[in-house]
């Protein structure tokens, strides 16, 4: 189970005149992190640093980007840490107004602009759950269904050929002993793998 943002934010602050643009996404691969940082310098294109972290399972990185050094990164980095979350990216673009802020300022700044942004964004709990393809004669369909929507079971697909194919996410095994005893066994299981799957959101 992983907390991560559910949709890309943006949200702005200025300190001394200098503006600090906080961005959370949510990332699928740490291949990802790159485009991104490629995407939001285009974005603002004028900006004298970009500086970002990231964590994404057991891997986790923070850029300064020329600010003088754990100024920047860290404390992004330290932000999304006490948040406990996964699978997140979390940029700060800066445009420098003219005061500098020294180094307890910057660190100030990076944490808030990353703590404020996190505040405007949607939070969500992935859960990892196995995905399944399950056929069965059509005979059955009408108990299945009543029984899918009894336990809230998550059907991504379904398909009606020679049998019913469902494709859902099942992680109670009662399920598939329910299966097996309205079909005297006559369906065929297949697992497909591993998914996270969305298990609530929570606003903060």
């Amino acid at each position: 189970m992983i907390k991560s943002v559910k949709n890309n934010c943006e949200h702005e602050i200025i300190v001394n005149k200098s503006r600090f643009i906080g961005i959370v996404v949510h990332l699928q691969s740490i291949e990802d992190v790159s485009s991104y940082l490629e995407f939001y310098k285009n974005k603002y294109p004028e900006a004298n640093h970009y500086c970002y972290a990231y964590i994404f399972d057991g891997a986790m990185k923070a850029s300064d980007d020329g600010e003088p050094a754990k100024t920047a990164g860290m404390p992004i980095l330290n932000v999304i840490q006490k948040q406990e979350l996964n699978h997140v990216l979390a940029i700060v673009v800066r445009y420098f107004g003219g005061i500098k802020l020294g180094a307890g300022g910057l660190v100030r700044a990076y944490s808030q602009a990353t703590s404020q942004t996190l505040l405007n964004a949607d939070l969500v709990v992935y859960e990892l759950k196995p995905l399944y393809k399950i056929s069965f004669d059509y005979t059955f369909t009408k108990l299945i269904d009543h029984y899918i929507k009894t336990m809230a079971i998550l059907v991504i697909n379904k398909e009606y050929d020679e049998a019913v194919t469902y494709t859902c996410f099942v992680d109670d095994p009662h399920f598939f002993e329910f299966i097996q005893e309205t079909t005297s066994n006559q369906y065929k299981k297949q697992y497909l793998r591993d998914e996270y799957v969305e298990k609530e959101v929570t606003h903060e």
